[in-house]
């Protein structure tokens, strides 16, 4: 429950005090980049792999959209995580005096790996394969029930 009902308010007007307006799109660039990266990955291998299970079953069932879309989120995360990791790091610099302070995306990846080594691009990832691959997979298999059910592509 939120004690301070004007959070938001306050928050919003303390970020445009000391960053002006830029700093509402901190990490926009990264957002862009990470989100287009990971939906061409998600969609291309989701693709990918349903013709490959066609071409060796001819028929493709529920299961099976499940779990195809499953290893398409397994497979895109996997490869768009680290881009993941900066954006959100230059989205939070300067929020808490805790957080290291980046100056742009190739400051914040030259520290990343300098501070705390290669493994900080895949911090967290145990947890998002946990939140990605079942929701991928009910988005592939409600994808091809709605294709089912209106009859596109058959």
């Amino acid at each position: 429950m939120i004690k301070d009902k004007n959070a938001l308010l306050s928050i919003t007007k303390n970020i445009y005090q000391i960053e002006g307006l830029k700093g509402f799109y901190k990490g926009w660039f990264m957002t862009l980049q990470s989100a287009s990266f990971y939906l061409a990955l998600n969609l291309g291998s989701y693709d990918w792999i349903s013709e490959e299970y066609r071409k060796l079953k001819h028929k493709s069932s529920d299961l099976a959209n499940l779990f195809i879309g499953g290893i398409a989120g397994l497979f895109s995360s996997t490869f768009s995580y680290p881009s993941d990791i900066i954006r959100r790091r230059l989205q939070i610099t300067g929020v808490d005096n805790s957080i290291q302070k980046y100056k742009g995306i190739i400051d914040c990846v030259v520290k990343m790996y300098k501070n705390e080594g290669f493994q900080s691009y895949f911090k967290g990832m145990g947890a998002n394969y946990a939140k990605v691959i079942p929701s991928t997979a009910l988005m592939f298999f409600s994808y091809e029930k709605m294709n089912y059910i209106l009859k596109v592509n058959k």
